[in-house]
């Protein structure tokens, strides 16, 4: 394998060797902003939180608004392109998957999941740490044109792999720049450590763009009691202009519905665009007359709508059509609500 890596690299060496004034000028594509400010194309992106912290949420809410073109985490960052997305569970049941999909508005990301794959007896499992799984995965990634993927989680994923061992890491991580040559952005969910650190050889921050940590706030509930993700980011590495502005905040996830604060500017905002944008748009769209039929698809109590419609007062008429502001609102956001039909089974009107 060696010789003909060695061979070819001998045969382009010279074309590839040029004067920098020469390499400014070749006719390469630009890396493109995915997420504004601060998720690009071929970025290699760690998010490292304790169980329960809220990282799958994180991870699907922000792959969830690259796929389907639509603003994230309370409308606080904005999709500058939408792309192809591909998101890898290990580890969590596919009820959860579904359940928490629905929630934040998956669509039409694709989806691997390793319990159904192992429930349907595929062979070999979803293990990374297997240089063939690895090469499929990877075939899969170029030839559908997907330039989004996370990967949930390390420890599920790279089973076996001792992960404070950084020559057991070093094929993985090559894995991984060979998707950043090719314009994949990746995002890697890890647990921390006691110390509250991310786990493992730090060889793994070596290319990476940027590593945050998600670290648990004061205990929240919902109504009915149920604990809900809430947590502070702290960012360990960056690269991104617009990632120091992560540091400002504290999210909160009620089953799809994000809301945040900035210490720094004394802000907040909530109701975001994966569940109280689309809500809106439904409502603008007038294709499901009844706010309980859009209640049932989207996931939420009834009276969360009726909140919503009053949000929405200027984008109507008198007689609850759309006004052209509303009108101008739905163009814009077409992808999404198409998305969401499909998703359903409901045909545009």
């Amino acid at each position: 394998m060696t010789k003909i890596i060695s061979s070819k690299l001998e045969d382009v060496l010279s074309e590839m060797i040029m004067p920098f004034h020469k390499f400014e000028t070749l006719d390469l594509p630009e890396r493109k902003m995915l997420l504004s400010p601060w998720i690009q194309e071929a970025d290699i992106i760690l998010i490292s939180g304790a169980p329960g912290v809220g990282k799958t949420w994180f991870s699907m809410e922000i792959c969830s608004a690259i796929q389907n073109g639509r603003d994230a985490m309370a409308g606080l960052w904005k999709v500058e392109n939408s792309v192809k997305c591909l998101y890898c569970e290990g580890e969590s049941h596919w009820d959860d998957i579904k359940r928490m999909g629905k929630f934040i508005g998956l669509g039409d990301t694709q989806i691997l999941s390793r319990t159904y794959l192992e429930n349907q007896d595929v062979n070999p499992s979803l293990n990374l740490d297997t240089v063939g799984v690895r090469d499929i995965i990877y075939d899969y990634i170029i030839e559908n044109e997907i330039k989004f993927v996370v990967l949930d989680n390390l420890f599920s994923l790279w089973a076996g792999i001792d992960l404070d061992n950084a020559k057991e890491w070093h094929e993985s991580n090559q894995w991984l720049l060979k998707l950043r040559s090719k314009g994949v952005c990746v995002v890697l969910d890890h647990h921390t450590n006691k110390s509250g650190g991310q786990m493992g050889t730090a060889s793994k921050l070596f290319n990476i763009n940027t590593a945050l940590i998600l670290s648990k706030t004061s205990i929240k509930r919902n109504s009915e009691g149920e604990r809900i993700a809430s947590f502070r980011v702290k960012v360990e590495k960056q690269r991104a202009k617009g990632t120091g502005l992560l540091d400002a905040y504290t999210f909160t996830c009620n089953d799809g519905v994000w809301s945040y604060t900035d210490k720094k500017k004394g802000s907040s905002g909530s109701a975001n665009g994966s569940k109280a944008q689309l809500i809106g748009l439904l409502l603008l769209d007038d294709k499901i007359e009844k706010q309980a039929e859009i209640a049932e698809l989207v996931g939420c109590d009834p009276s969360y709508i009726s909140q919503e419609k009053k949000k929405y007062k200027q984008f109507l008429k008198t007689n609850g059509k759309p006004n052209d502001k509303g009108l101008d609102l739905l163009k814009k956001k077409r992808k999404p609500l198409q998305s969401f039909y499909k998703q359903n089974g409901l045909k545009k009107k």
